[in-house]
């Protein structure tokens, strides 16, 4: 699938598809039918061939009923599998040529496309159609190329009965009646482009809360029946985006932002281009704010827009980019808004998430898995805490504006397009004239942490301070000796000194001239290390 010649073998390693053709548009015209939960739609997919003439061109699609496939070159013949639709041209298109394709179709998602209505079992003003594309799940309610390494611009147009609401990406073009059927066509479009697992659908009755940041609408969709929760949940949007503005140097990119909560939803949330889905369980009223927060949830998805969205990881073996910068910046916002020691506390809660395994033998970005959500469930902890942490000790190496400044580098270059691990160290090491390969190395593509065993001494004749460091980690093929900074504060009745130190070898000892004895020997005081 996906313009491939074959799927892989699952254990083999897993890499970015070819990409034969270059899709440039794709427009969804969809019937959602709540009785039976089926689809009945259009697709459309602008495209040119790349290198190649173009014989064949194969489009991820799980059981779709096809009914006719029509294009702008002549088309002989189409097959349909369980996992393709497979489209033979007469004469094969030649590179550059802008091709039109329709594929008309049917569908009963089992995964992609969900509903909540009467015929399974919920009330009808609960009634919802919503949308799941990541990883690859967007393949079972319309045919696309569905992987990440392709970008292109999206509209969507839904038909539903008078009275629900259609969301989607970007900006809604227009709504109005079709007399002959007595439902309403709602037409969305996204001008810019972004890749096929962020294409969003939901359909619903809900309510609707609005907000504005410079000019950009903030809209806050939920269920009738949870609308006085709204506020609560959502209050902190607005502080986020002129926060993330400010601390990652680019404007919020997209031409809304609307977050919906949806019956069911079995993640956090999604971070679909400009209109992000969350769980209904992160409403909560002013009774039980103390106990609940939205915080962290719409941060981190919020900070999506610029890294996931904005710019995205190429394939999922580098997860992290997406992953590890929502998360911390869910953190640096935390420290704006509650100060540091939070952001610091939390920070320190993901460390001891991730060192108490004992099974930390994979490095952030691998190749061998067999389903690409393994890499957000069974892995999990690597692309999100650990990501967090890796951008945590960039942060703390390279500084507070040489740091902003590679990451607004980092956007800016690579916007609308998509990325790999390298790209984010091209840019450090270009801006600040410093080598970072072994820091991606040790930290990113190769498994675990220092594990350190740290003494102190103190000599009164020559009023000398010894700390003795060890890195007891099993060094292997997967995990490496470790090279870092290390700060180490020695505090005394005079006040206190910190002390950098680079640690490079298995087992080291560091002496530190003091006028007196310390009273506390601190190691990585600021948690700068993981």
């Amino acid at each position: 699938c996906c313009w491939r010649a074959a799927p892989a073998a699952a254990d083999s390693r897993k890499y970015a598809p070819d990409r034969k053709a270059d899709v440039l548009h794709l427009a969804l015209d969809v019937t959602p039918n709540f009785s039976d939960r089926t689809v009945s739609a259009t697709a459309t997919l602008t495209f040119k061939p790349i290198a190649k003439p173009l014989e064949e061109l194969r489009l991820d699609g799980v059981d779709l009923k096809v009914s006719a496939v029509e294009a702008s070159a002549k088309v002989a013949e189409y097959q349909v599998t369980a996992s393709e639709v497979i489209v033979t041209f007469a004469k094969p298109i030649p590179p550059g040529k802008e091709t039109r394709l329709t594929i008309k179709y049917s569908a009963q998602p089992a995964k992609g496309l969900y509903f909540r209505a009467p015929s399974n079992g919920y009330k009808a003003e609960e009634t919802q159609a919503w949308t799941q594309g990541e990883s690859d799940e967007a393949r079972h309610w319309y045919p696309a190329y569905d992987y990440p390494n392709e970008k292109f611009t999206t509209e969507v147009i839904c038909h539903v009965p008078e009275g629900m609401t259609v969301l989607s990406n970007g900006r809604k073009v227009s709504e109005q009646q079709d007399g002959k059927t007595g439902l309403v066509a709602v037409h969305w479009r996204q001008d810019k482009p972004h890749v096929n697992y962020l294409v969003s659908l939901v359909a619903g009755y809900f309510k609707k809360v609005e907000d504005k940041h410079r000019g950009i609408p903030l809209e806050f969709y939920v269920s009738p029946a949870d609308l006085k929760e709204a506020p609560n949940s959502f209050r902190d949007t607005k502080d986020i985006m002129a926060f993330f503005e400010r601390e990652i140097g680019v404007p919020y990119p997209w031409d809304k932002y609307g977050q919906v909560t949806v019956r069911d939803f079995h993640w956090g949330g999604m971070e679909n281009t400009s209109l992000t889905t969350l769980t209904d369980r992160t409403l909560f009223t002013p009774a039980t704010e103390n106990i609940r927060s939205s915080q962290g949830l719409v941060a981190h998805e919020l900070a999506h827009q610029w890294f996931g969205d904005l710019v995205t990881c190429k394939d999922w073996s580098h997860i992290w980019l997406n992953e590890g910068f929502a998360t911390y910046y869910a953190h640096l916002y935390d420290a704006h808004k509650n100060g540091r020691d939070s952001m610091l506390y939390g920070l320190l809660q993901s460390a001891r998430s991730i060192i108490q395994r004992t099974d930390d033998t994979q490095p952030i970005v691998f190749r061998v898995y067999t389903r690409p959500e393994d890499r957000f469930r069974q892995w999990g902890y690597l692309a999100y805490g650990k990501g967090g942490w890796v951008l945590h000790m960039l942060h703390a190496q390279l500084g507070d504006d040489l740091y902003r400044r590679c990451v607004q580098t980092y956007l800016e270059r690579h916007q609308f397009d998509t990325v790999v691990t390298e790209d984010l160290n091209a840019v450090i090491e270009e801006l600040s004239g410093r080598s970072f390969d072994r820091f991606f190395d040790q930290w990113v593509y190769h498994a675990h942490h220092p594990e350190l065993e740290v003494a102190y001494a103190w000599d009164a004749k020559s009023k000398l301070a010894k700390v003795s460091v060890k890195q007891a980690q099993k060094v292997s093929d997967d995990v490496l000796l470790f090279q870092f900074p290390l700060t180490i504060r020695l505090k005394s009745k005079s006040g206190a000194v910190d002390r950098q130190v680079q640690v490079s070898q298995r087992e080291e000892d560091f002496y530190f001239p003091l006028k007196e004895a310390p009273e506390l020997v601190r190691i990585d005081p600021d948690l700068t290390l993981l």
